[in-house]
């Protein structure tokens, strides 16, 4: 909570406790010993934790060379999803299912896919279509729930954005900047579109004024002033919190908000400890102060709790990941796709190695995966087991 307040401006205040009575009952019989209780039963198991990994793939048929092609990645290509290295399905690319890696979104161990047909927008779940609509629109949220499929799409010429449930508009915006997207980490795999007490949400700005949109229904949010200087804007515990440019007395560029969901938050981007010094990839930890700053410009960042990296691409197409105490030099030659193609399983850090050239890809640390062309996206989840 105390990450919150300063990142909203607000003060904390202490309600009163939440615990109820000690651990120990009341004496009813006053004698100063405490009576036993026969009615005690064995509690129920604590569920444990599973972290699983989800990747999603493409293979081409042997003897195409999908780095050459001159019609751009037009063969006939087969999309697939693994979890923890066993595969769960492999469909072929059609109408909404591009080999595109930007148009693969895994989400609650599902592969959607995007893409467009006729002039409709065509949203699939793993090889099936479940969503058709009318324009030419890119996603920028896709988040399910319970049986309802909300979208987030903006046009392709950039301007306006709709808000659907079910392909049935909610909200339609002909102007406005989006706060997130799918394939921004920092957003986790649903991209703008969140839950915030079972709530679907989102938030963006029109000029100098910032609103939040609960079910499509719209909040301006009158205590964020200069919308035009807000990098990032996020509901966090029910509250708006935003980073502008200056915020705590540095000077940001790209900064993005991390939700750790215990209250607590970092924020990553380009930072100047002066307005005219030398810009850094950093870290910002408001709950406790700490400042971790990289050499690198304009990094991918993948933050944790306790944990942050930075990827640095480099010219020949090698890598840097940066972190707290010391950065790793990945050499080779590597394709990077999008910032999906690395997350963090706990506060490690997975990334999906495309070869630039002949191989397979391979998760680092891992094996190939010897019948895929390239991994387009690798997501962890939490299953809670008995």
């Amino acid at each position: 909570m105390a990450a919150l307040a300063l990142l909203c401006g607000c003060e904390v205040i202490e309600s009163g406790s939440a615990r109820g009575r000690d651990t120990e009952r009341d004496d009813p019989s006053g004698d100063g010993e405490v009576q036993e209780d026969s009615t005690l039963v064995t509690p129920a198991p604590v569920p444990k934790p599973d972290t699983l990994v989800y990747l999603s793939a493409v293979h081409y048929p042997d003897g195409y060379d999908w780095q050459r092609d001159t019609a751009y990645r037009s063969g006939d290509a087969r999309l697939s999803l693994y979890c923890n290295d066993s595969l769960l399905l492999r469909f072929p690319t059609g109408e909404g299912i591009s080999a595109e890696p930007d148009m693969h979104h895994i989400i609650g161990g599902h592969l959607f896919t995007e893409g467009v047909s006729g002039g409709r927008t065509v949203i699939c779940r793993d090889g099936e279509e479940v969503l058709r609509f009318d324009g030419k629109e890119l996603l920028k949220g896709l988040l399910p729930v319970g049986n309802d499929l909300y979208t987030l799409s903006q046009e392709r010429s950039g301007s306006g954005f709709t808000l659907r449930r079910n392909g049935e508009a909610v909200l339609r915006k002909s102007g406005g900047v989006i706060f997130g997207s799918l394939d921004d980490p920092s957003y986790g795999s649903s991209g703008a579109l969140y839950l915030q007490n079972g709530i679907c949400c989102f938030c963006y700005r029109v000029g100098e004024v910032c609103l939040s949109v609960w079910d499509g229904q719209e909040r301006t949010l009158t205590e964020i002033t200069q919308g035009s200087r807000v990098q990032d804007l996020k509901i966090v515990g029910g509250e708006a919190v935003a980073v502008k440019d200056d915020s705590f007395g540095l000077f940001w560029d790209g900064a993005r908000i991390w939700d750790h969901g215990n209250g607590d938050v970092s924020v990553s981007g380009n930072i100047r400890n002066t307005a005219g010094g030398t810009r850094h990839s950093g870290i910002y930890r408001p709950g406790s102060g700490e400042l971790l700053q990289f050499g690198g410009q304009d990094c991918v960042f993948y933050v944790g709790p306790e944990r942050g990296y930075a990827i640095q691409t480099l010219q020949d197409g090698s890598f840097d990941i940066c972190r707290a105490g010391g950065m790793e030099h990945v050499d080779g030659c590597w394709y990077l796709f999008t910032a999906c193609c690395a997350t963090l399983r706990g506060e490690e850090l997975l990334v999906a190695l495309n070869p630039r050239g002949e191989g397979h890809p391979s998760v680092r640390g891992g094996g190939e995966l010897g019948e895929e062309s390239y991994i387009s996206g690798i997501r962890t989840e939490i299953k809670y087991n008995e």
